[in-house]
C-alpha cells in the first residue's frame, strides 16, 4: 500500500510526467502543447521553445516549474520577451551571500517578513525558480477558455479536472516495482470530474498573471 501510494505520488506531482500520461491516454486534445527544457540559460533556449511549441511574437507562453503546484513559480510571458526573462530566472545572483546579505539588512532595519516583493509578484515567482530543484522546467503555449461570468464579471478561467490514474487493466497483477514512471503505458486515467478555478482578474485586468493563473482563493470557483 506504501508503495502504491509513493507511486501515485511522483506521477501526480510531476507536472511533466502527468502531461505525459494523458497524450499517451488519448487525451492529448485536451492538454495545452508543451515542451520540456533544461533549467540552465543557453542562447539557444528560446529557439527551441518558439520552434516546439509553434509560437512568435506577441503569442502568450506559460513556463512551469515540474514539480510546484498552487501556481508557484507560473509565469505568462509574450514570445517575443522569453529570451530576457529566462536570462533573469536561469540566472541567479553570481555573488549570491551578497545578495542576500542586502536583503537581510532591509529586513533587519524593518520588518521580519519584510521579504521584498508583494504576493504574486514576478520577484516571488523568480525566487521559487532560483531555489527549485527540477534540472528541468515546462513552457507551455497558452489557451484561454470560454469567458465564465461570476458577479458580473468575465473571466478566463481553469478546468480543473478530477482524475484517477491506475495500472491498465491487463497489468493489475503486475508489481509495482517492475513500473516505470517514465513509461506512460503502464498506466490509464478515469475522470471523476471537473469544475472552473477562476484567477484573480478578469479580462479587463492590465497583469497577464491576474488575468491567466488561476487561483481559487481570490476570485473563487464555479461548476
Amino acid at each position: 500500500e506504501d508503495m502504491d501510494f509513493h507511486m501515485y505520488r511522483v506521477l501526480s506531482g510531476d507536472k511533466k510526467l502527468t502531461h505525459d500520461i494523458f497524450e499517451r491516454s488519448g487525451y492529448e486534445h485536451l492538454a495545452p502543447k508543451q515542451v520540456c527544457m533544461p533549467r540552465k540559460y543557453h542562447p539557444t533556449l528560446v529557439s527551441g521553445i518558439v520552434e516546439g511549441l509553434g509560437i512568435s511574437g506577441d503569442d502568450l507562453v506559460v513556463l512551469k516549474l515540474c514539480n510546484r503546484s498552487r501556481a508557484a513559480g507560473v509565469i505568462v510571458v509574450v514570445a517575443k520577451e522569453l529570451d530576457e526573462v529566462l536570462r533573469d530566472l536561469l540566472n541567479p545572483p553570481v555573488v549570491f551571500e551578497g545578495w542576500l546579505q542586502d536583503h537581510l539588512k532591509r529586513m533587519r532595519s524593518g520588518s521580519p517578513v519584510d521579504f521584498g516583493f508583494g504576493g504574486s509578484s514576478f520577484e516571488e515567482q523568480r525566487r521559487h525558480w532560483w531555489s527549485n530543484e527540477s534540472p528541468v522546467f515546462l513552457a507551455e503555449r497558452c489557451c484561454h477558455s470560454v469567458p465564465t461570468t461570476m458577479d458580473g464579471r468575465s473571466f478566463d478561467g481553469t478546468l480543473r479536472i478530477g482524475f484517477a490514474l491506475r495500472s491498465r487493466q491487463d497489468q493489475d497483477n503486475k508489481p509495482w516495482e517492475q513500473f516505470d514512471a517514465n513509461k506512460p503505458d503502464d498506466f490509464e486515467v478515469d475522470w471523476l470530474g471537473g469544475y472552473w478555478k477562476l484567477p484573480k482578474g478578469d479580462l479587463t485586468s492590465p497583469s497577464l498573471r491576474e488575468m491567466i493563473v488561476s487561483a481559487a482563493r481570490t476570485s473563487g470557483t464555479c461548476t
